[in-house]
């Protein structure tokens, strides 16, 4: 294996501040915690009112020439993203690398699929949109031979690695962006807790359970038993449940708008 290491602001809380184009948004409060550099949601879309605190934030790695040469020299046959976050950094840094070789592209979800398939790239999503499905895509669709690029983040699973050093396959990893604690959001996330009334807390990544549970129990803070909390993936609900929480949570798709729209389906009334 080679290993190449490259290195939304929260809403306001104030009630006059929630109007966009003299329209009030609903009481019906949503609060998330994904990362500034991905929330793109236009709230005027939605029949609530959501509210965005990141607890990460995501530092993009410099891509030297000398890097992008032993990219090519590897020669992927697959590549491997895990993030739309991910999709983007490659389709603008390395995406010119591979226009015109035929190469076999897996996405972990529609979510990270989709920058690809608007550039027209043709992109597999594996059913089970995991790493543990990507493994069992690779195991029947990939055939050994095949040289494997995964490019994701510093805090990829290690399972698809593991996997693919115990089945000998050749295989690199490329760190396009590092995910970091976004510690000055803290007390922006502990008003909100404090001063609103929240519907639900959608949580969009296992990092940001972890520490969204460490702050709470810091504070000696309890949700309230109605609030429900959203897991983006399993990854993410096993940490919300390691947590030792015990309330109510409901598992998306690995797909932060797919979950917004259920609940706007919810909320109008449309979804039962």
């Amino acid at each position: 294996m080679i290993f190449l290491k490259l290195k939304a602001s929260a809403g306001n809380f104030m009630r006059d501040e929630e109007r966009r184009n003299g329209k009030e948004l609903n009481a019906y409060t949503v609060l998330s915690t994904r990362p500034a550099e991905k929330f793109k949601a236009e709230i005027e879309n939605y029949n609530f009112n959501l509210i965005n605190v990141p607890l990460t934030k995501l530092i993009r790695n410099k891509i030297t020439s000398s890097q992008k040469i032993e990219i090519e020299k590897f020669g992927p046959d697959v590549i491997i993203l895990t993030s739309s976050y991910g999709a983007e950094i490659f389709l603008k840094n390395l995406w010119d690398l591979f226009k015109h070789r035929d190469i076999k592209f897996i996405a972990i979800g529609d979510s990270t699929a989709e920058p690809l398939i608007k550039e027209g790239i043709k992109t597999y999503i594996p059913q089970d949109k995991t790493t543990e499905g990507i493994i069992q895509f690779i195991k029947q669709e990939i055939p050994r031979e095949f040289r494997i690029m995964i490019l994701r983040s510093n805090r990829g699973n290690p399972i698809l690695n593991e996997f693919l050093e115990v089945d000998k396959r050749e295989f690199i990893e490329f760190v396009l962006y590092d995910i970091l604690e976004d510690i000055e959001n803290r007390e922006k996330l502990l008003k909100c807790l404090r001063t609103m009334d929240l519907e639900a807390i959608l949580l969009t990544s296992s990092l940001e359970a972890s520490i969204f549970f460490r702050i709470i129990r810091e504070e000696n803070f309890k949700i309230n038993e109605q609030t429900v909390i959203y897991a983006i993936g399993e990854p993410t609900k096993r940490a919300v449940l390691n947590s030792g929480y015990t309330g109510k949570i409901l598992t998306g798709e690995s797909s932060f708008k797919l979950i917004l729209d259920n609940i706007n389906k919810k909320n109008s009334g449309e979804w039962i």
